[in-house]
């Protein structure tokens, strides 16, 4: 009879329960925080798991006389709250979290460039903006690269300014979503100032060369007339003569016919790059203005002719 009695009061002791069920809050508004993890733990092992919904309620069965944890996950991190059960079958007890709640925030990364070499550009200063007002700034680092943090749900403008350099800006819209990237590059074109020589206005480029015989543009020429590109949309007022010329080896005629190809090959590119055609005169002289003593049957090393082949472009005085 007493081992009965023993059988009958452990079925009683298992049959006892008792549930645990809240809300899980925002902390300043008290409204309910959807999407939130719960966790029930007994002895640092984890019982049951939920995601509450919408209302933000939760609810676990519970043991009698048992002491248990109950641990939140939100924003990064854990709030716990520590409850022993009663010897009292059926019990509900009633406990809501109120938590901070989970800020969504966005972020940026960002590469500075520069549009003729393509290489990064360190120490730029880059500025967040909301409408007019600066949120925060930095500068691009050694790689030329820059991070910003966003709210969600707003309107950005990220304006990039460096010395000798023009300016520029992008904007970013971000949204409702928790985390989300943006990805951002910034290129900007390097201020090419005009240079003067004997009272004579110029944009300075390396050597422009050509295969022989050839007045079809290499990607190293177009490289140089990008700077002449920069020049012009940075200086709207400026018109621009393109003089090419050649050493004196080969025909007069075939060499003046040859420069002016060359001369109108870079006039196209630069129309192909928004520069308007009639800013812009070609002209092609041949080899008709030496620099040095290399005319015709004078004997000269390859050195010295190529002193003569050249480019030139001046600019027009209004």
């Amino acid at each position: 009879r007493d081992n009965s009695k023993n059988i009958t009061i452990e079925l009683n002791k298992k049959e006892c329960k008792q549930q645990v069920t809240g809300i899980i809050r925002d902390k300043i508004s008290k409204k309910p925080l959807p999407n939130t993890t719960i966790t029930l733990y007994q002895n640092n092992k984890v019982m049951d798991t939920k995601i509450v919904g919408e209302n933000g309620e939760y609810q676990f069965e519970l043991k009698c006389a048992t002491t248990y944890k109950l641990s939140v996950f939100k924003n990064n991190a854990v709030e716990s709250f520590r409850i022993k059960t009663a010897i009292e079958n059926g019990r509900i007890l009633h406990l809501n979290f109120d938590i901070e709640p989970l800020k969504c925030v966005q972020y940026v990364n960002g590469i500075v460039t520069e549009s003729i070499t393509k290489n990064a550009i360190p120490g730029a200063k880059i500025k967040l903006l909301d409408g007019t007002k600066e949120v925060k700034s930095t500068l691009s680092d050694s790689n030329g690269t820059f991070y910003f943090e966003l709210d969600c749900n707003k309107n950005y403008t990220v304006s990039t300014t460096k010395t000798n350099y023009t300016s520029t800006k992008e904007t970013v819209n971000t949204f409702n979503k928790i985390g989300h990237p943006h990805n951002m590059s910034l290129v900007l074109e390097p201020i090419i100032k005009a240079k003067e020589k004997n009272g004579v206005k110029y944009i300075e480029t390396k050597s422009i060369n050509f295969e022989l015989d050839e007045f079809k543009l290499t990607n190293d020429a177009k490289f140089e007339l990008n700077k002449v590109v920069f020049n012009l949309n940075q200086n709207p007022t400026f018109k621009l003569e393109i003089n090419y010329y050649t050493d004196s080896r080969g025909p007069d005629k075939y060499n003046m016919e040859l420069t002016q190809k060359r001369a109108n090959a870079s006039k196209d590119y630069l129309i192909s790059k928004g520069i308007d055609a009639s800013r812009i005169k070609a002209k092609g002289f041949g080899e008709t203005k030496l620099l040095n003593r290399c005319k015709n049957n004078v004997k000269c090393t390859d050195a010295e002719h190529a002193i003569n082949k050249r480019a030139d472009f001046i600019i027009i005085p209004n």
